[in-house]
């Protein structure tokens, strides 16, 4: 845990670092500490890969929430170790775009950047129904920023509205999806309801599936959920493309081999 909070501290210091110094030093150390942010999640990621087992980072019990956790899988350092490799990549063309931007809108473009990465980890790190469900959340509304970035223009504002209808009721089927898991097989976690995925009635299996597997898979780009994508490649600021096809589309894919493998391996018609 003490690594991914030196993280988050290096990826929040670059957002400020935007937001305060001038232009030219703004980008230096922007891209400093942004990439020093990275390099520790893939140093953690590596290490969990390499020791191929899983263990908590934070166990939280939330008032009217419940459980509130995060825990580090060989699965979600696979995962980290592609996003914050495709987020470095694309950093120095996100700084190369705003640089002609004013202080206050560079720094907004740095702490949506930066809070859709931070999100991402945290999704990808979440152990419980309410902590993947809020993460996801967070990383929705922070690209529906990035794609409407430029509100002086319809086009981007119009992709950021579409983005943010097909995302929400997205984000509804699955929560729905999770909750009706979640109460068939009496567990708060992710792991609980993988647990009990042989015993669950067909019905509630089936269900659960098919609302998360087609909620969260507007992510990655499930036909027919798919339309926001072209609009949204075309209106959001050309740097943040990479980002789009080879890191959030990975949110819909880890959806599916964290929440409805498990489902699918117990019944092969789901599969």
């Amino acid at each position: 845990m003490t690594e991914f909070a030196a993280a988050f501290a290096l990826l929040a210091a670059s957002v400020l670092a935007a937001w305060t110094l001038p232009r030219r030093a703004a980008i230096g150390c922007t891209w400093a500490l942004f990439s020093a942010g990275c390099a520790v999640v893939a140093w953690v990621a590596a290490v969990a890969l390499a020791r191929g087992t899983s263990y908590p980072l934070v166990e939280l019990a939330l008032p009217l929430i419940g459980p509130f956790d995060f825990e580090l899988m060989p699965l979600a350092g696979l995962f980290l170790l592609v996003t914050v490799a495709v987020f470095a990549a694309a950093l120095p063309f996100q700084l190369r775009d705003s640089m002609e931007w004013s202080r206050a809108r560079r720094g907004a473009f740095a702490a949506f950047v930066t809070l859709t990465l931070a999100a991402m980890i945290a999704l990808f790190t979440a152990a419980s129904v309410a902590s993947f469900v809020v993460a996801w959340e967070i990383a929705a509304l922070a690209i529906w920023a990035l794609v409407g970035f430029e509100t002086r223009r319809d086009e981007p504002v119009a992709a950021g509205l579409l983005t943010m209808a097909l995302s929400e009721a997205g984000s509804l089927a699955g929560l729905a999806g999770l909750l009706i898991l979640s109460l068939a097989a009496r567990s708060p976690s992710l792991d609980g309801i993988a647990r009990a995925a042989p015993v669950l009635p067909p019905a509630i299996a089936t269900a659960g599936c098919v609302l998360t597997f087609f909620g969260f898979g507007m992510k990655a780009g499930v036909v027919p959920l798919n339309l926001w994508l072209p609009e949204a490649h075309s209106a959001a600021p050309r740097s943040i493309s990479p980002i789009l096809s080879a890191a959030t589309l990975n949110l819909g894919l880890y959806a599916f081999l964290r929440l409805d493998a498990p489902l699918a391996h117990t019944d092969p018609r789901l599969g």
